[in-house]
Formats: C-alpha cells, sequence, structure tokens
C-alpha cells in the first residue's frame, strides 16, 4: 500500500444527489390521488444547477475516509461540511479542530500562512444513528487553491492526518450563508396536469402540489416545504 490515500472525487455526483432531494416532494399524509387513468413513469431528478470544474476535490490520508459534502465553495463565508470514517466506520468525534490553508501558487509551492484560519467542526449525528456529518463555517477570503486538514485521534494515543484539496471559485453557484434563497418556480398540478410528475410517494395529497414556492411567497402566508428523498438516498452525505 503507497504511503498515503489520495483519492479525486466529482462534485457532479453529489450535486446530483442534492438535486434529487430538493426536486421530490413527499405527502406525509392524506389519500388523494391522481385523477388520470394511467400514471407516466416515475418522475425523475435533474441538478438545476451548473456546477463547474472547480467542485472537484482530492483526499490525501494514510486511513481516514474523507467525503467532502460541500464541494460548490466561493469567496466569503462559506458552510464547510464532510464526512469523516476509518476501518472502523463513521468518526463521531463531538468536535475536530480544522486548519484551512492558501496556496497562492499552486500545491507544489509554499502555503501563504497569513492566510490560515482554523475553525471548530461540529459533529451531527442524522436520525437511526447510522450517518452523520461534521460542518462548520469558513471564511475564503480569497478564490484558488484551497487546503483543509485535521489530526484524528486513533485508538492507540497516535493521530491520523487526514487533508482534503479544493479550488475556491470567485462565486459559489449556490445560496452563501446569510443571502435569500431564490423563490422556486416548483412544477404544480397545473403545470404538470398529473401528480405522479411530481411525487414518487404511495400516500399523495394534490392538496400540496396546488402553489408554487414562488406562489406562496407571493401570498405572504406561512407555508412548509417538504424535502424527502426516502428511495434515493445513495451516499453518505444523504441523510435518512
Amino acid at each position: 500500500m503507497p504511503w498515503f490515500l489520495k483519492s479525486t472525487f466529482r462534485g457532479a455526483s453529489t450535486a446530483l444527489i442534492l438535486g434529487a432531494i430538493s426536486a421530490i416532494f413527499l405527502a406525509c399524509g392524506g389519500t388523494e390521488t391522481a385523477t388520470d387513468a394511467e400514471d407516466p413513469p416515475p418522475a425523475t431528478a435533474t441538478n438545476a444547477l451548473a456546477h463547474p470544474e472547480s467542485t472537484e476535490w482530492t483526499v490525501i490520508s494514510e486511513v481516514i475516509n474523507l467525503e467532502l459534502a460541500t464541494p460548490d465553495l466561493g469567496v466569503g463565508m462559506q458552510r464547510f461540511g464532510m464526512v469523516l470514517g476509518d476501518q472502523n466506520g463513521l468518526i463521531k468525534f463531538p468536535v475536530v479542530n480544522l486548519q484551512a490553508d492558501y496556496y497562492p501558487s499552486g500545491y507544489e509551492s509554499e502555503l501563504d500562512p497569513s492566510v490560515t484560519k482554523s475553525a471548530l467542526a461540529r459533529f451531527y449525528l442524522f436520525p437511526f444513528g447510522t450517518r452523520g456529518i461534521h460542518t462548520t463555517d469558513i471564511e475564503f477570503d480569497r478564490s484558488g487553491k484551497w487546503e483543509v486538514s485535521a489530526n484524528i485521534p486513533q485508538p492507540d494515543g497516535s493521530t491520523s492526518n487526514v487533508k482534503v484539496r479544493f479550488t475556491v471559485a470567485e462565486e459559489a453557484q449556490s445560496v452563501i450563508v446569510g443571502q435569500n434563497a431564490p423563490n422556486s418556480e416548483s412544477r404544480t398540478l397545473e403545470s404538470t396536469g398529473n401528480i405522479a410528475h411530481l411525487t414518487t410517494g404511495s400516500q399523495r395529497y394534490s392538496g400540496l402540489y396546488e402553489h408554487s414556492i414562488a406562489e406562496s411567497i407571493q401570498r405572504e402566508r406561512p407555508f412548509m416545504v417538504v424535502l424527502a428523498s426516502p428511495a434515493f438516498c445513495t451516499n453518505a452525505v444523504c441523510g435518512p
């Protein structure tokens, strides 16, 4: 085995899963179903964001596995999330100390110590206790090549280092911390003509699909948006 394990991931796979989560609205109650005689094929979700190639990342570690949950990073305060694991499974330390370093001339050159930042990533356990994620906020004050590293304690008292390298863009494709989300022109019964285009749920309540999110915001009335994907959760950063 080489002295380090180096893997490159593409943010596109994560983006597609996140796109599936955000595109499927499941009804939690009611028994009303579609009135059409035949249902079309199940709804398919697509990624609404054109993620750039900068959402690639590289992990360097001897024993620690890391999956970057937030590869779409831009200049400014960004939510930084990652899933940590090893041969024993999910790493659940309540807090992990992170160090963020900037490489002005690429990873083959020296880092700029004046830009180095530190942050505490807190662990959040998903329901059922089988998955979880470490998250924190990190301010990336410039675009370019960045590296976030952590030393993970081991049972024998030693520590194992893990690094993740990625590119910070001038502007993230997704909404940044503190910014209002865009008014989504989500599909409705009127726009699709069949509830089966909107949900794969076995219990379907048409009242949940009368108005788009944008229309609901304009009505200035309280409303709730349910994002669920019981059949589409396939990677470590997707909760139940």
